[in-house]
């Protein structure tokens, strides 16, 4: 590295590890003046800054800039270098000291310094703080009055207003504004710049040059502002390139030194703020590539995007690289791992012919979300969206839109459901390859039978598809290479940009909160925890901060310490003014109690979109339901014991900035996908399933991590706080734990096998899989593999390429060789008994998702669940007090896979009769009312309902219906195609809970159940009977649909709620066209 003046001085002074020191003392005080303001609930509140500090902070700046300033040929020259690399560096920190000055102490010093705040954030690649700054704080450009105002000061405020906006880039009002203040510029100038020129005198030509400066710069800007928004021109790199060194000519030439210096930092940060924009990233790939950009761009959006985040800069080029066939790509969270799933998609659909994508997420939700965005962005491009229920069964609606040509471009679902359609046959497009799966949240393939399915879904398809390419998406890992390789070892890569490395959407602070004082007197104190990290640390500190004053309460001290729970309504209270808080509690009856402490500290709240949840939560709950109430106040509960309608409505209140705090489970929480401003956690543990038991959990480092990176609102929130409720003043235990190291991502089958072994046990995998319904997964893959190959002897031939193609194999091979081999040896024994099954238990395997084991205990007992076909009817099976549903459902009990829990007298008639009620369309409450009569609180009573109904009935009786009917000879039957249609809707019915096949349509649409069946009724009244796929007409038809047939469906459902608003409930849980 070449020896530089600043060399010497940075030396002196320390060297770099002391302009670190001084960089973590402003981020202290960046800290410090966030607290401040909570805790004396004004947001202009400001800690002072003492005159040594501020001079240490000054001189620091001063020596950073001057390295900058020498570094900035070699940056220019090769950003990638380590001199550039060094310069990228240098001038984040002076970005960290710089926002923590006054920019100034006149109107002009103020705008020289913002403008010099701005380059030194874009050089620094630190956009999304200098976007939230400038959106935070007052606009640093005053308004002048052009006839007092003299032309250089005139044309230097328009010009910095001008590129500050380009900066911020807020939406398309900043880039129009950019081109109003240059043209107002130009309609001035005939009127102000002679006058200039002759007041000047004897310094004419000096101020002449000084003016030819201001131009040049006034035109690179106005050609900035036009390449952001519209990509245009081309050459907009070198021609803005161009005008800027003229105009630091002009400068240097009339020996203007401050304005030469703040062009030098505008010109480099104008080639930082051009190559950022996703029209330089995304150029030269494609036409349907400038489709999607001018799609992102769209004056129409409300959120345009214009730029990549530095992450994104970095791994763009390797995300599309067609010769990588897996790819890996580790990013911390919120750093925009969608987008770039788009464009591989993009490229894909381009690349190859007639290909489709999966997109695979691990939760329902999540497959709504994703879907919502994949058609927000991609369906302006021509791309057709479909997503495929969590449901483990195949419906007739899901079965036109597979078998009809070219129906979807992209088709999200769960790695169970994409499972289910390989194996059934169903995911064969014909002619159609599928060309790319996606795995979002990849790092859940260590999690347990989720993860393992996961990885068997990829082991088979890379088997049986090795053309299609993978991408899939994590948090950073420790192994992300490894993982790359288990899916193919020479076309393999993973992605961890250098850029990510050190970049986060804001900066963050973990800290433990207490209650401090005496008797009823007393108030909130936090402190800060110390995370060791390499890169990007959170900000911590030795000392206690408050941000609740010490007041006189209703409580005690002693009473507000407990427990945890209170502590954190006490917490979020105190965060009430600074954004949404995602509060976390252990399980559902912590969140209603938690939120019971909050509620009553919380002034009322009103808005248009919270009186609308709450007209809704009213129609599904009734006005007694505490989240009713709890909504008045902007506060929600979210856990597994509340509707996937509600929950999806509390996560867009939330996105919206409508809540004062979201009160979820630890569980739930993980499939949070939206940023909020705090987390607080009333306990870091997770209740974790043990056979018919849970236990407490500790949240995985990578769980904690992945919920806390939430924490701060990309381009809104200056520190994202991550608080633990406590009820002391230290524990060191917490320290501990957010200091645990993400350890490798290992194989949940892995795991299973090295925790058979260190037990002592045989892999005997027919015994385990009657002992463990863990092992049903691994054994159904065999299954399935072993009836695709066909052959005895050729399966025990190709054993070990089997086993190869898992993650487990993988890394056993590795590391443990001796248990790879007992792993195929174990295989090759299990291969005989699969050669002994009668003829069709495989096909059975494969359609039901149930080992061999359970398919042959089912058959032995197959006169307990036999039934006519008639009897399969919806109209009959789901008839009150049948005996049809009761067998179906004693037969599911003894299903290992379904573990459905006991309810009632454990004989089943409980869940049959819920079945029964769910299915024929009775409200929440007059289910809870029958069979949860005996829990006297209405809300332990309709959340224990609730619970039972979206994971036993909608998940395991779904299934477990479904699986019976492969197992039946209904297709033997005499029936009409109608008939044969509706029975085999039953497990969608299920899932739905409604009684028809057009119910089921639009419960897939998001239609609320409540509506459905009237609903699916007016579709089939209103449209003819072409084979087109429903799901797609009844799309178009619902989106077409007026408010006044929402009125009539309302009305003819006695819905206690006006059908216009419920159709207002429908666009936002659908994503079209929010409120």
């Amino acid at each position: 590295m070449s020896a530089f003046p600043t060399d010497i001085l940075i030396a002196k002074t320390g060297g770099r590890e002391a302009l670190d020191r001084t960089s973590d003392q402003a981020k202290v005080l960046l800290a410090k003046t966030v607290l401040k303001r909570i805790a004396e609930r004004d947001p202009a509140a400001l800690v002072p800054i003492q005159p040594d500090m501020r001079n240490t902070l000054e001189e620091a700046l001063h020596l950073i800039e001057l390295r900058c300033l020498d570094l900035a040929v070699a940056w220019r020259r090769d950003v990638r270098s380590n001199e550039g690399i060094e310069f990228r560096d240098y001038c984040s920190l002076a970005f960290d000291i710089r926002r923590m000055l006054p920019l100034g102490e006149t109107e002009d010093a103020r705008v020289k310094g913002a403008i010099r705040l701005a380059a030194v954030a874009v050089l620094g690649d630190r956009s999304a703080d200098i976007r939230r700054y400038l959106n935070e704080n007052a606009w640093p450009v005053s308004e002048l009055n052009s006839e007092d105002a003299g032309w250089t000061k005139l044309v230097l405020f328009r010009v910095a207003d001008a590129f500050l906006r380009v900066v911020r880039k807020k939406n398309w009002d900043d880039l129009r504004a950019v081109a109003d203040s240059i043209a107002s510029l130009r309609q001035s100038q005939q009127l102000y710049e002679r006058e200039y020129l002759q007041q000047e005198n004897g310094l004419r030509q000096i101020a002449a040059i000084e003016l030819v400066a201001f131009y040049q710069l006034a035109k690179a800007v106005e050609m900035l502002g036009v390449f952001v928004g519209k990509g245009t021109p081309r050459t907009a790199l070198d021609d803005v390139d161009f005008h800027l060194s003229r105009a630091v000519k002009a400068a240097d030439s009339a020996g203007i030194i401050e304005l030469a210096l703040l062009l030098r930092w505008l010109s480099m940060a104008a080639r930082v703020l051009i190559r950022s924009t996703i029209w330089h990233q995304l150029a030269a790939y494609n036409s349907k590539m400038t489709d999607f950009k001018q799609a992102l761009t769209n004056e129409q959006q409300t959120r345009p995007l214009f730029e990549l985040l530095p992450p994104q800069r970095d791994a763009i080029q390797d995300v599309m690289h067609t010769g990588n066939r897996a790819v890996v790509v580790e990013m911390p969270t919120s750093s925009g791992k969608t987008l770039l799933a788009e464009c591989r998609i993009i490229q894909t659909i381009v690349n190859i012919d007639k290909a489709w994508i999966a997109y695979l997420v691990p939760t329902r939700a999540l497959v709504n979300q994703v879907s919502v965005r994949l058609r927000r962005d991609l369906g302006p491009l021509g791309l057709k969206i479909e997503q495929a229920t969590p449901a483990y069964e195949l419906d007739v609606l899901e079965e036109e839109l597979l078998s009809s040509p070219g129906s979807f471009d992209v088709l999200v679902t769960t790695p169970e459901k994409l499972d289910l359609l390989i194996r059934s046959g169903a995911a064969d497009q014909g002619n159609r390859p599928l060309g790319l799966v996606v795995l979002d949240e990849a790092h859940n393939l260590g999690d347990g039978e989720r993860g393992l399915r996961s990885e068997l879904v990829l082991a088979t398809i890379n088997r049986e598809s090795p053309d299609t390419h993978f991408l899939l998406l994590t948090p950073f890992i420790p192994n992300a290479e490894e993982l790359a390789t288990w899916l193919d070892d020479e076309r393999s890569q993973s992605i961890t940009p250098s850029l990510a490395i050190n970049w986060q959407p804001n900066d963050q602070m973990i800290a433990l909160a207490y209650p401090k004082g005496r008797g009823r007197v007393w108030g909130l104190e936090v402190k800060p925890l110390h995370v060791r990290r390499a890169h990007r640390a959170p900000i911590a500190f030795d000392e206690r901060v408050t941000i609740d004053r010490e007041q006189t309460r209703d409580i005690t001290l002693t009473q507000a310490k407990s427990s945890k729970l209170g502590v954190a309504a006490f917490v979020a209270e105190a965060l009430a003014s600074r954004g949404s808080s995602i509060v976390l509690a252990y399980s559902p009856t912590d969140c209603w109690n938690l939120a019971k402490k909050l509620a009553p500290m919380l002034p009322d709240k009103q808005s248009k979109r919270l009186t609308l949840v709450r007209e809704f939560v009213k129609a599904e709950y009734g006005e007694d339901f505490a989240l009713h109430a709890f909504l008045g106040k902007g506060l929600g509960v979210h856990h597994a014991g509340i509707s996937p309608e509600v929950r999806t409505l509390l996560e867009w209140l939330t996105e919206e900035g409508e809540l004062v705090a979201l009160v979820a489970t630890t569980t739930v929480a993980q499939g949070v996908n939206f940023p909020i401003s705090n987390v607080i956690l009333s306990t870091h543990f997770k209740p974790i399933r043990i056979g018919d038991a849970f236990i407490q959990g500790e949240l995985r480092p990578d769980e904690f991590w992945n919920i806390a990176g939430r924490a701060g609102r990309l381009f809104q929130d200056t520190l994202g706080l991550v608080i633990f409720a406590s009820q002391k003043q230290d524990d060191d235990s917490l320290e501990r734990y957010v200091n645990k190291r993400v350890v490798e991502l290992a194989s949940a089958l892995e795991q299973m096998i090295e925790d058979t072994v260190e037990r002592g046990w045989d892999l005997d995998l027919r015994r385990l899989v009657r002992n463990d319904a863990k092992w049903s997964s691994f054994v159904q893959y065999l299954a399935h593999s072993y009836r695709k190959i066909g052959d005895h002897a050729q399966f025990l031939t190709d054993t070990e390429k089997l086993l190869k193609r898992t993650y487990a194999y993988h890394r056993l091979s590795g590391h443990q060789p001796e248990l790879a081999e007992q792993l195929i040896e174990s295989t090759r024994i299990y291969a005989e008994q699969l050669s002994n099954l009668p003829s069709g238990v495989l096909t059975l395997v494969d359609s039901t998702g149930f080992s061999p084991e359970s398919i042959i205990d089912l058959l032995r007992d197959k006169e307990s669940f036999s039934l006519q076909a008639d009897d399969w009817s919806p109209s009959r099976l789901f008839r009150s007090g049948g005996e049809g549903m009761k067998s179906l459902v004693g037969a599911l009990l003894r299903v290992p896979e379904l573990n459905i829990p006991t309810i009632g007298g454990g004989d089943g008639k409980s869940i049959a009769s819920m079945l029964e009620m769910w299915v024929s369309g009775k409200t929440l409450r007059e289910i809870a009312d029958r069979h949860f009569a005996d829990v006297p609180d209405i809300q332990k009573r309709l959340t224990e309902c609730c619970r039972t109904v979206y994971q036993t009935l909608t998940h395991q009786g779904s299934w477990g219906i479904g699986a019976l009917q492969s197992m039946s000879e209904i297709a033997d039957a005499n029936l009409s195609k109608e008939a044969m249609a509706a029975i085999r809707s039953v497990p969608s019915m299920i899932y739905f809970g409604v009684p028809t096949i057009e119910a089921v349509l639009m419960r897939s649409l998001g239609v609320p159940r409540s509506v459905s069946v009237a609903m699916g009724r007016k579709f089939t009244e209103a449209t003819d009977a072409e084979p087109a796929p429903r799901l797609q007409k009844a799309r178009a038809w619902l989106e077409r649909s007026s408010a006044e047939t929402w009125q009539e469906v309302a009305k003819e459902s006695n819905l206690p709620m006006d059908g216009r608003r419920m159709r207002e409930v429908w666009r936002i849980i659908t994503g079209n066209q929010p409120l």
